[in-house]
């Protein structure tokens, strides 16, 4: 196994990943503002969403009301609620990586290898799974004619490469011997990364209950993974940043065009 400095080198380098990426938000907080008649998806998990929080929407909403604000007034305070998302998603993000790293001696991987924790998280996070239920959404989006879902199901499939590409590199790069010591590829979890990447970009294209089962599904993968020994519990954790950071990013793209050609 190589030295955990290593890794832990990488896992600032997916730090700073997600802080470029945030940077991005408070344009886009800044353009919803702009266009308060838009529709704003509600976010069951604030924790795992990247837009400003509902208080600081309602705030302004209020204000826009009232006309008590200025268009030039509103917009400057739409900036700050997306400066004080930006250090919060980036120290959540820090946080959950290093505590990763300093868990890995206390969640141990289990022994459940076999048990049906570990054969659904297999099978949740496996490609087949979630590249065919991408082709699935895209051919309802295509044969319905239903746009929204086709569109979702590209922005899947773009996140879903993306993250795969991330994962393969680092496997490849940090040779991290699994716990139960079948190969060393085990930083960082796949399964975890990819699921996770999926249940971002449907949290920001829906609400009501997708997002809620879709983020279910990434906490039995990420749970499987290690109770059934496959992964130690940094390589779930950094495998979930990466899938959120590409599902975002897939997500923030379309929104910012979007707002553009208004």
């Amino acid at each position: 196994m190589r030295p955990r400095a290593l890794t832990a080198a990488l896992a600032l380098f997916l730090l700073l990943t997600d802080l470029a990426s945030a940077a991005a938000e408070p344009a886009l907080d800044l353009a919803e503002a702009r266009h308060p008649a838009l529709p704003v998806a509600a976010y069951p998990l604030p924790a795992f969403s990247w837009r400003s929080g509902a208080s600081s929407r309602s705030h302004f909403m209020s204000l826009a009301s009232a006309g008590s604000a200025s268009a030039d007034s509103t917009s400057s305070a739409s900036a700050h609620p997306g400066g004080s998302t930006l250090v919060r998603e980036v120290a959540v993000s820090g946080a959950a990586i290093g505590a990763g790293f300093l868990l890995d001696d206390t969640i141990e991987p289990g022994s459940g290898e076999g048990t049906f924790l570990d054969e659904a998280a297999q099978a949740i996070g496996s490609p087949y799974v979630l590249v065919g239920g991408t082709a699935l959404l895209a051919l309802y989006g295509w044969r319905a004619d239903a746009p929204r879902e086709l569109n979702t199901a590209k922005k899947v499939a773009l996140a879903l490469a993306a993250t795969s590409l991330t994962v393969i590199t680092l496997k490849t790069t940090t040779k991290r011997e699994r716990p139960d010591e079948s190969d060393d590829d085990s930083f960082p979890s796949g399964h975890t990364a990819n699921t996770m990447a999926v249940a971002t970009v449907l949290d920001r294209e829906y609400s009501g209950i997708v997002p809620w089962v879709a983020y279910g599904a990434t906490a039995v993968v990420a749970t499987g993974r290690v109770v059934g020994n496959r992964h130690w519990f940094s390589d779930v954790v950094a495998g979930a940043v990466i899938g959120r950071f590409f599902g975002r990013l897939v997500t923030a793209k379309h929104a910012s065009a979007a707002a553009q050609t208004r």
